[in-house]
């Protein structure tokens, strides 16, 4: 995913994060929550992002991320 990122791929990217996301959401063990919202700033996917965090914060608790606050 950083390698497609580094190409300038940003959309791919963040659809690769997304794919890995929904493969085990609850255990997350390649740390894709560390990533996704990084790609969707740089592939200006704002509305999924803001989304996201609203449907999936109570669940992943995204509010105890520091990535998560600085970005939204």
């Amino acid at each position: 995913i950083i390698y497609v990122g580094e190409r300038g791929c940003s959309r791919t990217a963040l659809e690769f994060c997304k794919v890995l996301l929904s493969l085990n959401p609850n255990e997350d063990p390649l740390a894709i929550l560390l990533l996704i919202d990084y790609f969707a700033i740089r592939a200006e996917e704002y509305p999924y992002f803001i989304r996201f965090h609203n449907e999936q914060n109570q669940r992943l608790n995204l509010d105890g991320l520091p990535n998560f606050v600085f970005s939204l």
